[in-house]
């Protein structure tokens, strides 16, 4: 992942709202370190991904800590939240 980041190709994930809006769905494209995904499995439930390798339903509420530990730790980027922390 670290080397895509500086090749300027990063790998991407993808948030897109759910329900009432006390809730997202992050997608993912490509698989991601096992940190990453533990720590989405604790702050928010597996979903069936649609278009995507895998998705989670994280509430908006700890979608800061993730949006940070994804781009600061994985190298990742948005495809929905460009330019947002």
């Amino acid at each position: 992942m670290a080397i895509d980041a500086v090749r300027g190709e990063p790998q991407r994930f993808a948030v897109e709202p759910f329900g009432s809006g006390t809730a997202v769905v992050v997608k993912f494209f490509s698989p991601i370190p096992g940190f990453a995904e533990r720590y989405l499995q604790l702050v928010g439930l597996a979903l069936e991904a649609t278009g995507a390798l895998f998705a989670y339903r994280v509430p908006t509420g700890a979608m800061p800590g993730v949006i940070e530990l994804l781009t600061n730790m994985t190298w990742m980027k948005s495809n929905s939240l460009e330019g947002k922390p």
